[in-house]
């Protein structure tokens, strides 16, 4: 069986983790909601960004008792790992999606196969 570029290079819990961050730059997350998005144990997806966030390509910063995750965009290779993800990356997971995103496309699906065929 071939593995994936992205499965490759970012083995594991570390391809869904910074898939998340680095794809969605904007967005700093706590550790339990990285783990709820990507599907994984939130004991494991705490010890995979240490590594990361030492390295600096994310950034830690505390707010009050959490502490919270996203990309550094000043990391020298921020672009180029993002764009190695978004070239490799297979279909994101549906977790990733926001339910809201999900529950329109599912009605607009169905609208168009309720529609009589032209």
């Amino acid at each position: 069986m071939q593995q994936s570029l992205s499965a490759i290079l970012f083995p594991g819990y570390r391809r869904a983790v910074l898939g998340l961050l680095l794809l969605h730059p904007e967005e700093a997350l706590h550790g339990r909601e990285i783990a709820r998005r990507t599907g994984l144990d939130s004991g494991a997806v705490t010890r995979e960004l240490a590594r990361p966030a030492e390295a600096g390509l994310l950034k830690r910063e505390t707010r009050g008792n959490q502490v919270l995750y996203s990309a550094d965009r000043d990391s020298p290779v921020f672009e180029e790992l993002a764009s190695i993800l978004r070239k490799t990356s297979a279909a994101l997971p549906l977790r990733s999606i926001p339910c809201a995103i999900l529950r329109s496309a599912a009605r607009a699906m169905m609208a168009l196969r309720r529609r009589p065929h032209e």
